[in-house]
């Protein structure tokens, strides 16, 4: 459901966005796949997760997140092994697709049911001054854009 390229090109992550409440039960997961040339291989999965549904790479601490959308929360996860590095961070309804500011080192997640987009500092892994803030109806995604300096 939605994939992150490591900076150096050697890792792929991908999130299989799976529910464990479903008809099948299955769980979804994070894979970390290696791209060595022309062999690939799994060399990390995560966990079972419960309704996976993106993923944001901050690369300088190997810091995976990903949105579980059914409990509201985003799991912290080492880019390494795909474990979890502390309890999950409480956010607001239905997060969706992350996006990480490498310049900033905020990561930020939409929350579609909220209506919102809740913002985190991915070092300290607070919640910003008045986030979650409001936005538009039903927030998938967000892109972040610095305007080139003059």
């Amino acid at each position: 459901f939605s994939l992150a390229l490591s900076p150096d090109g050697s890792t792929l992550y991908a999130i299989s966005n799976q529910s464990a409440g479903s008809l099948f039960a299955a769980p979804g997961s994070a894979v970390a796949i290696a791209l060595n040339g022309s062999k690939t291989r799994v060399r990390a999965r995560s966990a079972p997760l419960n309704f996976p549904l993106g993923i944001a790479l901050d690369a300088r601490s190997a810091t995976l997140f990903v949105p579980e959308e059914a409990r509201n929360e985003v799991d912290v996860l080492d880019a390494g092994t795909l474990r979890a590095t502390r309890p999950a961070l409480k956010t607001c309804r239905t997060p969706w697709k992350p996006a990480f500011d490498e310049a900033t080192g905020r990561l930020y997640v939409p929350c579609a049911s909220d209506n919102a987009i809740d913002v985190f500092d991915a070092k300290t892994l607070r919640r910003l001054p008045h986030a979650p803030f409001a936005t538009g109806s039903y927030p998938l995604a967000v892109e972040i854009w610095h305007p080139a300096k003059a």
